[in-house]
């Protein structure tokens, strides 16, 4: 639409302005409240069948969903209403109303759940196993040492290495380490030379997709052996 035309005729922006009780807003509202009502379904289905606390979390929020899609179907049928004596511009601003009661519904469902949720763990509390787990991973753990004992007997394996003195796999991933150690060379190279086989030996762990990085330094002559 042109700036020209616009200015001879104002009433052809009014199109424009079309707010949430147009027929385009209430499609989408009950296609949201179909599509969150299904999903809430499968979700409750899969907690009962499971017990899982978190399939009963997000079952508990997509009701609520569709809860609040109930609150803005209201909204757009009641702002459709035509003007009367008591309301001369309309009922438009029913829908602001409404969409109101559906945000302040989703907080306050939001709130009972987690409310419910941490009674039935001070009544029933459950192993902690998963939220240690996931604090360890963040402060940082050593891999498993199954996995540490296999990098070891791969250094010790390897013909330009005497021996290890540290070795550390570091978690920073799904499935990643982070490789540090202290190894001893053979040989008895100058510091530049020592220097590039300990480059090299750190390039040959990043091979693996494992291993996102590697940083080795030299052992220090007092420093036990580690052995598998």
């Amino acid at each position: 639409m042109s700036q020209s035309r616009a200015l001879r005729d104002p009433f052809s922006l009014i199109p424009l302005l079309r707010g949430p009780g147009t027929a385009e807003s209430l499609t989408t509202v009950l296609v949201a409240f179909a599509a969150n009502l299904l999903i809430a379904v499968a979700k409750s289905v899969a907690a009962v069948a499971t017990g899982s606390a978190s399939l009963v979390a997000e079952a508990a929020h997509s009701w609520a969903d569709a809860g609040n899609e109930v609150f803005l179907l209201i909204a757009t049928r009641r702002s459709r209403r035509p003007a009367d004596r008591a309301h001369p511009l309309g009922h438009g601003r029913e829908a602001y109303v409404w969409s109101l009661f559906a945000a302040l519904g989703l907080f306050v469902a939001g709130g009972a759940v987690s409310v419910t949720h941490g009674i039935q763990e001070l009544v029933h509390p459950e192993p902690a196993d998963r939220i240690n787990q996931n604090r360890r991973f963040l402060v940082g753990v050593e891999a498993d040492p199954r996995v540490r004992t296999a990098v070891l007997k791969v250094l010790l394996d390897l013909p330009e290495v005497a021996r290890v003195t540290y070795l550390r796999l570091e978690i920073v991933g799904p499935r990643t380490v982070f490789v540090t150690g202290d190894v001893d060379l053979t040989g008895d190279e100058t510091e530049s030379h020592v220097a590039v086989r300990l480059r090299a030996l750190e390039e040959k762990f990043c091979v693996s997709p494992a291993v996102v990085g590697a940083v080795l330094s030299l052992s220090a002559p007092d420093e036990p052996s580690l052995r598998v």
